[in-house]
């Protein structure tokens, strides 16, 4: 056993580290250290006066007047008033283009209750490029002594803020809203938006010539168009209800009837009419 155990330590003599080689192992690993520590220092150093150079060119190119805010291109402009418009991007003339705040330019050009959006865009050196979308007309109303123009989101604004307002004299009247409280006057009015774009989208050619929407009663949506006094009551529900048969019928029946004061399409499968006065 004792032999076995010696051959056993003599083997494993090989593996023993003298202390003369561990001192040479640790001076290695200081020397790599050192020029590890050097290396990212000095790469360090490196970035440092990179980014300091950097940040003094940008800074000097902010306050160089070759940058200054001096040119301002405004597209889709046509019932936003352009003095009001001027007035409230004016506090960003002369800024510096590579600094200015595009997000917050837009939302100064979206002021105007009649920009539905605008989108900014920077034209290098000195100007910005602003293209808005207005909001689309759908028909008009009176409240009181003013004419209000309503868009298709329902958006109610004065006429008579707007750039052109004479444009808007083609549009279909809305009736039967004045008096009503302001909740019923917003459901009013988008029951008449939501009739109106029905027949505008199944019938373009006869809603062309469409002249008003009498929305005073919950049962009924009266129409007249512009080259009739023909009246026509629709279903509030389902304005299109017998609308393709009267189209259809109507001069049939004009020459057997004649003159008819109005025609009652809220029943299924069942149009009514007044006979008028020939």
């Amino acid at each position: 056993m004792k032999g076995k155990t010696f051959r056993h330590v003599e083997q494993d003599r090989r593996y023993w580290r003298r202390r003369g080689n561990l001192k040479v192992r640790k001076a290695r690993l200081t020397r790599k250290s050192f020029r590890w520590t050097g290396l990212l220092l000095f790469n360090g150093l490196l970035l440092w006066a990179g980014w300091t150079a950097c940040s003094r060119t940008f800074e000097a190119a902010c306050e160089a007047a070759e940058f200054r805010l001096a040119n301002v291109a405004v597209e889709g402009v046509h019932q936003t008033p352009e003095a009001m418009l001027t007035g409230e991007l004016q506090p960003f003339l002369s800024s510096s283009l590579l600094t200015l705040d595009l997000e917050a330019v837009a939302l100064a050009a979206e002021r105007h209750p009649w920009v539905e959006e605008a989108a900014v865009k920077r034209v290098l050196p000195c100007g910005i490029r602003i293209r808005l979308k207005e909001r689309t007309p759908a028909a008009l109303f009176r409240d009181g002594d003013r004419t209000m123009v309503v868009d298709r989101t329902g958006f109610v604004h004065d006429v008579a803020d707007l750039e052109h307002p004479g444009e808007f004299q083609g549009l279909p009247v809305l009736k039967g809203i004045a008096g009503a409280g302001d909740e019923e006057r917003t459901r009013r009015i988008r029951r008449g938006l939501d009739a109106l774009q029905s027949l505008q989208s199944r019938y373009p050619e006869w809603s062309s010539r469409l002249a008003a929407l009498d929305l005073a009663k919950a049962d009924r949506i009266t129409v007249t168009s512009g080259n009739s006094d023909v009246r026509l009551l629709l279903d509030p529900e389902n304005v299109l209800m017998n609308f393709e048969h009267f189209l259809a019928l109507r001069e049939q029946i004009h020459n057997r009837i004649g003159p008819v004061d109005y025609f009652d399409l809220r029943w299924k499968d069942r149009i009514a009419l007044m006979p008028g006065q020939s």
